[in-house]
C-alpha cells in the first residue's frame, strides 16, 4: 500500500475514536437519605441514622449525591439551628451543637492570638450561662483555669480569680459578634517560652460571700459553670528569636481556622468555604498540605503555592528529616509533619506540629483535611514519615 495512503488511514482511524475514554473508578461511601434522616434540612443526618452505601467517582468522595447528606450527629432533627459544628446560642438552655452540653463556656480565637507573650497569653471566653451572669451581677463570680503544656499533658491549675468585668463579645477588629452576648477576658501567665498549651475555664461563686470583708472569712467556692468539653489552644512565643516569632504567627493563624471549623465555616458542610476551598484547594481535592502552606504563607518565603507532600518535602529539603531520632531531636512547634496514614511506606498526609508529648510519646498536631475538617490530633511515631524543620532562612 502507498505509504502516504497508509499514513492518511492512520490519521482517520485515530480521529474516529476520540470518545474511548475510561470512566473514573467508582468507590462506595456512606450517605444518609435526606427524606428519612435530615428532616430539618440542615445537612446533618439525625443521630442513629442508617447509612446507605452509594457509588461515587473516587475523586469525589467528599460529597454525597443529590438527595443525600454525608454528615450525621444531629441531636434534634426538628430544629435546623441545632447540629454539630456550630456555636452555642447563649442562655437558651439548649444543646445547640450536639455535644451533650447546655449553654457551656466557649472560646474565641484571633488570627494573631490574644496578647501572646513569652510567658503568657490571653483567653477570650464567651459566656452562655445564666448562672454565670447571675453570679457576676451579684459581684460573686470567680474563675479558675485548668491547663496543660502539650509537651507533657499534665494537669495544672491557677488560683481563683475574681471576675470584675464582663463585656460585649467582640473579635475580628472590634466587630460585635452577637448583640447582648457577653465575654470574659483572662490571662494565663507563668508559662514557659515557645510552648503550646491548652486550657479550660471553670466559673465559681463563693458560698460564704455574705461574710466577705469580715474577720475570719473563709471562701467556699462552688462551681456555677463546668469548663465544657472543648479546650482552648494557644502558644507562648520567644521575642528574642525571629524564627520563634514566625512559628507563633503560623500557629495562631492555623488555630483560628480550628475555631472557624468549630463554628462550621470550613471543611465538611462548611457554610462559608466548604472543604478546603479557603486554602486554595478545589472542592473535591485533598487539602492537608494546602492548609499548612496557607497557614504559613504570611511568615515563610516561597511556600504559598506548595500543595503536595512531595513538593513540601522539596521545600524543606535542606532541613527535612526522616530518621526517628532526628525527628525527635529537631522538632519545634509549627514544623511540617509528613505522615504515612495508609501504612504503605509512602507519605500521604500533612500535619503541623504543636508539640511532642513526652508523657504519651505522641505528637500533638493541627491538621487540615482530617475527616475533611480542621482538627487537633495526637499522632504516634508509627505514622510519622518525616519532618520539615523551619529555619531562619525561610522566614520573611
Amino acid at each position: 500500500m502507498n505509504s502516504k495512503l497508509t499514513g492518511l488511514l492512520f490519521i482517520i482511524i485515530t480521529l474516529t475514536f476520540p470518545s474511548l475514554v475510561l470512566a473514573n473508578d467508582q468507590v462506595e461511601i456512606n450517605c444518609y437519605k435526606k427524606s428519612l434522616w435530615d428532616i430539618d434540612g440542615d445537612s446533618y443526618a439525625a443521630e442513629g441514622a442508617t447509612a446507605e452505601l452509594i457509588s461515587v467517582d473516587e475523586d469525589k468522595t467528599t460529597k454525597c449525591p443529590s438527595g443525600y447528606v454525608k454528615s450525621t450527629g444531629d441531636c434534634n432533627d426538628d430544629n435546623a439551628s441545632v447540629h454539630p459544628y456550630r456555636l452555642e446560642s447563649a442562655f437558651n438552655n439548649l444543646d445547640d451543637n450536639c455535644n451533650d452540653k447546655t449553654d457551656e463556656t466557649e472560646y474565641f480565637y484571633d488570627s494573631l492570638g490574644y496578647k501572646v507573650q513569652n510567658n503568657s497569653f490571653g483567653i477570650k471566653v464567651k459566656i452562655n450561662s445564666v448562672s454565670v451572669v447571675t453570679a457576676y451581677i451579684e459581684g460573686n463570680l470567680y474563675a479558675k483555669i485548668v491547663y496543660q503544656k502539650l509537651r507533657d499533658s499534665y494537669d495544672r491549675e491557677t488560683d481563683y480569680v475574681k471576675i470584675t468585668s464582663l463585656t460585649a463579645l467582640t473579635f475580628d477588629g472590634g466587630i460585635t459578634y452577637v448583640p447582648d452576648t457577653l465575654s470574659a477576658y483572662l490571662t494565663l501567665s507563668g508559662l514557659s517560652r515557645a510552648n503550646v498549651y491548652r486550657a479550660r475555664v471553670r466559673f465559681f461563686k463563693d458560698a460564704n460571700s455574705a461574710s466577705i470583708g469580715t474577720k475570719g472569712h473563709v471562701a467556699s467556692y462552688q462551681m456555677v459553670q463546668e469548663a465544657g468539653s472543648v479546650w482552648y489552644y494557644s502558644t507562648t512565643t520567644d521575642t528574642d528569636y525571629v524564627t520563634s516569632k514566625a512559628r507563633t504567627k503560623i500557629l495562631t493563624r492555623a488555630l483560628r481556622q480550628y475555631f472557624d471549623q468549630q463554628r462550621g465555616q470550613v471543611g465538611q458542610e462548611g457554610n462559608v468555604d466548604p472543604n478546603g476551598t479557603r486554602y486554595g484547594a478545589s472542592y473535591y481535592e485533598a487539602w492537608c498540605t494546602e492548609f499548612y502552606s496557607w497557614s504559613a504563607k504570611l511568615a515563610l518565603e516561597g511556600i504559598s503555592n506548595v500543595s503536595s507532600t512531595t513538593s513540601m518535602a522539596i521545600y524543606f529539603w535542606n532541613h527535612y528529616y526522616k530518621n526517628d531520632s532526628d525527628i525527635l531531636d529537631k522538632w519545634a512547634r509549627a514544623d511540617w509533619l509528613a505522615m504515612d496514614t495508609n501504612d504503605d511506606g509512602k507519605k500521604n498526609h500533612t500535619g503541623m506540629v504543636l508539640a511532642w508529648d513526652s508523657r504519651e510519646n505522641k505528637f500533638w498536631t493541627i491538621e487540615g483535611n482530617t475527616g475533611n475538617r480542621v482538627g487537633i490530633r495526637t499522632r504516634g511515631m508509627d505514622v510519622v514519615y518525616g519532618l520539615g524543620h523551619i529555619t531562619s532562612s525561610k522566614v520573611k
